[in-house]
């Protein structure tokens, strides 16, 4: 195929659409961002000689805070992908606290798009045509056109989801738990217990306990956040490490919706990527994150 410069690649690639007033940003104006994203990521394929599996996946109704963690986790993928094909990773943007409104998700699809257009030299294409603007599309829609970017990106040579991967984002969840165990006033010093043995599945149905404790915790005054937690239908069949990651990053969407509603203005950093981390080892974090929720849910019962 023809090669072009990266300068060249840059010039055109932007995703042309019309000025638009951040306010009057719709699902259906992120839809469009992720339709042509996809449609970058199928010409990868091509030239690959590969192509992404058909996914179909259950859902509950998602919000424009679950949509964003989605994004954020195809965003890393992206600078793995960029890595992996000798280009240098970008940092991943701390996600700011306060009501995520459609805006927000375009603008983090859009930084996954600005980043894969060096890419395009590198696997001998072109820009994609540009996207019609679909009608009528929630953030259901939105998060589902998501998770099959995201495929797309595994079956372009991404390694699995290990429990590393993993691990940092159950640390991440902790990080924001202590900032809003402080922000509250609250002192418990909740301690890191030692695990050995766990799997996949176990470190999964931990994980659901989680946001279990997250909705019962959400129901308080004081932590009610729109529209609830609502609990994701559980996997069937093979429980592996990007489950337990799927559950743990709807975790760090309600945590977010949390410190807005609490009044905190401390954005969410992730963690710095660990090493040699296993089921076990994201096992403990995540009992230690419950036990975190479970002392904001005592405090406020007290009250």
């Amino acid at each position: 195929m023809k090669k072009f410069s990266t300068f060249m690649a840059l010039a055109v690639g932007m995703f042309v659409t019309p000025s638009i007033a951040a306010e009057k940003i719709t699902p259906s104006h992120v839809y469009q961002l992720v339709d042509y994203t996809y449609a970058e990521l199928a010409s990868f394929h091509g030239a690959d000689f590969s192509s992404p599996p058909d996914v179909e996946i259950t859902l509950s109704p998602r919000k424009p805070r679950h949509v964003l963690q989605k994004a954020q986790e195809a965003y890393i993928k992206v600078q793995k992908l960029r890595r992996l094909n000798g280009l240098s990773e970008n940092p991943v943007k701390s996600i700011p606290v306060r009501a995520v409104v459609p805006a927000d998700v375009r603008e983090s699809v859009q930084r996954i798009a600005d980043d894969l257009v060096e890419l395009r030299e590198i696997y001998g294409v072109e820009a994609p045509a540009q996207v019609e603007l679909p009608q009528g599309k929630k953030p259901t829609d939105v998060y589902r056109h998501l998770v099959r970017v995201s495929t797309s990106l595994d079956h372009l040579g991404l390694p699995a989801v290990v429990p590393n991967d993993v691990y940092r984002v159950a640390q991440t969840i902790v990080l924001d738990l202590e900032k809003i165990m402080q922000h509250q006033g609250n002192t418990d010093s909740i301690p890191l217990i030692k695990v050995s043995g766990k799997k996949p599945p176990q470190v999964y149905d931990e994980t659901y306990v989680l946001l279990q404790k997250l909705a019962d915790l959400t129901k308080k005054d004081g932590y009610q956040i729109p529209g609830g937690v609502v609990l994701p239908p559980k996997p069937t069949g093979k429980i592996k490490p990007l489950h337990v990651m799927n559950g743990l990053g709807d975790a760090m969407a309600e945590i977010g919706a949390i410190k807005y509603k609490i009044g905190m203005n401390t954005p969410t950093k992730f963690a710095p990527p660990p090493g040699g981390k296993t089921p076990s080892d994201v096992f403990a974090v995540v009992k230690r994150a419950q036990a975190m929720v479970d002392a904001l849910s005592a405090e406020n019962s007290a009250l």
